[in-house]
């Protein structure tokens, strides 16, 4: 059984995941802002959304901000910050 933070957190990922694909990171940002102590879930769901825009570099400063705020990278960051350095 899923907790109201998880389910919060997986409609935030979906929002932003959707607000990316469309090409309107200015609303899918508005979404991730909106979360105090975004999960890195969430963090890969910007990141992600920044490197498949041609935001690479917005996308490497998104992933710098979340090691400065201690949230540590899981693979899905690492291969997305990767992509981005290669775009």
């Amino acid at each position: 059984m899923s907790s109201a933070r998880e389910d919060d957190e997986f409609f935030l990922s979906a929002l932003i995941f959707g607000y990316a694909n469309a090409g309107r990171m200015r609303e899918a940002r508005r979404f991730f802002d909106s979360k105090v102590d975004p999960c890195v879930v969430l963090w890969n769901s910007i990141i992600s959304g920044y490197v498949s825009n041609g935001e690479e570099t917005e996308a490497v400063n998104i992933f710098s901000a979340m090691l400065r705020k201690g949230v540590r990278g899981d693979v899905s960051a690492v291969a997305n910050v990767l992509s981005a350095g290669s775009g």
